[in-house]
């Protein structure tokens, strides 16, 4: 007799540090929630970001599609 666990899988965006480069892993999730409360009086244009924890510099996603249909890409 056995039974089948089901774990929600969730899809993650990464990030990195435009300072040091670490890289992070941010549940889409979140970062779609974030992109949704960003919605009042922000410029859409420019992604969810994030402080890094390692240096206090800005994190970005290095591809994330917006809810609203931007692709923002990091290519430095």
């Amino acid at each position: 007799m056995g039974f089948k666990r089901k774990f929600k899988r969730t899809s993650k965006v990464e990030f990195i540090c435009t300072s040091c480069k670490i890289k992070e892993l941010i549940p889409k999730d979140v970062v779609e929630m974030l992109d949704a409360a960003d919605q009042a009086g922000v410029d859409i244009h420019y992604p969810p970001t994030f402080s890094c924890e390692n240096c206090d510099g800005v994190m970005v996603p290095t591809y994330y599609k917006s809810i609203n249909g931007i692709v923002h890409e990091y290519t430095n």
